[in-house]
């Protein structure tokens, strides 16, 4: 609930159970939709240190001025007594025992982290733990700025309500549609971009989800950014990217506006390729690129694909209690023989997952599994295939370790994986782990560090740049 403290004033819908440190002539003004986490402090006031003594002599509640001679001393002797107001924005969150001190404006959209000491203005959606220590934006400058133009924290309770569930993803692509439709923000910059895929489907025999490639790689990347998806018209002057089309050897394809061809896992439209080497080529991974760039007359653009942590969640854990495989279900069928039995001895549970759906259906199951388990003998890098590390990307992060039968395309997230060819050398390798916590915690660290690298921030960005 908020304090009632009458120096301390909350905006509309924010809560939070405050400390006022210094009840006179201090301010504490909060914006809208804060949480403040519980014993936050914030220091209206100081000592004044220019004296011999920063104790407050003459206070009527110290003991030793009933021992002073009068006059006592003003109060301004010992406390500062300015009016020092502090000032925290819209949308921010305060995490529980943190200390704010005077003077400080922490901005819209911030994050500080519990038990952390601020001193010092924090920036717009900046995140800070500990002393003053910024480690990263919430988004990208552009995100930012568009976000401090909507302010949708002024909008009518029912406008707010009716974006709810945007507010509560990561979809600021689906945020600035709502606002280019709805007239909320006139200088929003519209993006002039559009994205073709065949549209996700389910087999007739398991139920598994085909064109996953769809899913990730056209349906999420423009839901983040706002452009447009299988549009029908208002496109030809877009930047135009066609993702896997379903093209058969020998046919044709019409490629229309600015286009770009993503290729994917598809060697079967490298005739496709070669027919327009006037359109750009669009790899998954830094293996398929450096396949592509001497077979194909094109100029190849890479751009990875991203993981399925938006929100950047964090997983607890305690112990090395299940490991995942997560992929088709006859992929399964090529798991080391033996490998469920000697996990069930060490009291570990294996996990199958091949019924996903959604991006989180697919958080779920990492949020689930202390180490992965990717097994793939049956690809044969001799011929020219095409292939991405996003399994090993996601389960990074996540911060969980990954130990796999080795492969030419996970060279890219080098430090996230264990190597290795035989069932023996992975239980060795899972027992390592098992034993040595520090070790697991070092891996785990390195994971999701570069899974930064991954985050469908960074890889909008890419996409934007195309434009």
């Amino acid at each position: 609930m908020p304090n009632r403290n009458p120096n301390v004033i909350f905006g509309k819908h924010s809560y939070g159970d405050i400390q006022m440190v210094g009840r006179r002539g201090g301010r504490v003004t909060i914006g809208k939709y804060c949480s403040i986490g519980g014993a936050t402090a914030f220091m209206a006031h100081d000592h004044n240190i220019g004296n011999i003594s920063s104790f407050p002599f003459g206070h009527r509640g110290m003991p030793i001025s009933k021992l002073m001679k009068p006059p006592l001393p003003d109060r301004e002797k010992f406390n500062t007594m300015r009016r020092l107001e502090i000032i925290i924005g819209n949308d921010v969150w305060i995490g529980t025992n943190a200390v704010i001190f005077r003077e400080v404006t922490i901005g819209d959209g911030a994050v500080i982290g519990a038990y952390s000491t601020i001193t010092k203005d924090v920036p717009p959606y900046a995140v800070v733990v500990g002393n003053d220590r910024i480690i990263r934006k919430r988004f990208s400058d552009e995100d930012i700025e568009f976000l401090l133009k909507l302010k949708w924290w002024d909008l009518e309770d029912q406008e707010v309500a009716d974006i709810g569930n945007i507010l509560c993803s990561a979809n600021i692509g689906g945020l600035r549609k709502w606002a280019e439709e709805n007239g909320k923000c006139p200088n929003n910059k519209v993006i002039k971009m559009s994205f073709f895929a065949k549209q996700p489907n389910r087999t007739r025999g398991d139920g598994h989800l085909q064109r996953v490639s769809s899913l990730v790689r056209a349906n999420q990347i423009a839901e983040y950014i706002g452009a447009k998806l299988n549009p029908t018209e208002g496109y030809e002057n877009d930047v135009c990217i066609y993702v896997k089309p379903h093209v058969k050897p020998g046919n044709d394809f019409k490629f229309e506006g600015k286009p770009y061809l993503d290729i994917c896992d598809a060697p079967d439209l490298y005739h496709l390729a070669r027919k327009h080497p006037e359109v750009p080529v669009i790899s998954a991974s830094k293996y398929n690129y450096k396949l592509l760039k001497p077979i194909l007359p094109n100029k190849i653009v890479n751009i990875p694909q991203q993981h399925c942590n938006f929100e950047r969640v964090k997983r607890n854990r305690e112990g090395i209690t299940r490991v995942g495989c997560i992929g088709t279900f006859h992929a399964f069928a090529f798991l080391p023989q033996g490998l469920k039995e000697a996990l069930a001895e060490r009291g570990i549970e294996l996990l199958e997952f091949s019924k996903f759906f959604s991006r989180q259906d697919v958080v779920d199951f990492y949020m689930k599994i202390d180490i992965q388990i990717i097994w793939r003998p049956y690809l044969d890098y001799n011929k020219d295939i095409l292939a991405n590390p996003l399994k090993l990307q996601n389960s990074a992060a996540f911060g969980v370790p990954t130990i796999l039968y080795d492969e030419p395309v996970f060279k890219e997230m080098k430090g996230c994986y264990i190597p290795v060819h035989t069932l023996d050398e992975f239980l060795t390798q899972l027992d390592s782990l098992r034993s040595n916590p520090a070790l697991y915690e070092k891996y785990s660290k390195r994971c999701i560090e570069k899974a930064e690298d991954y985050h469908i921030e960074r890889i909008a960005e890419l996409y934007k740049a195309l434009i």
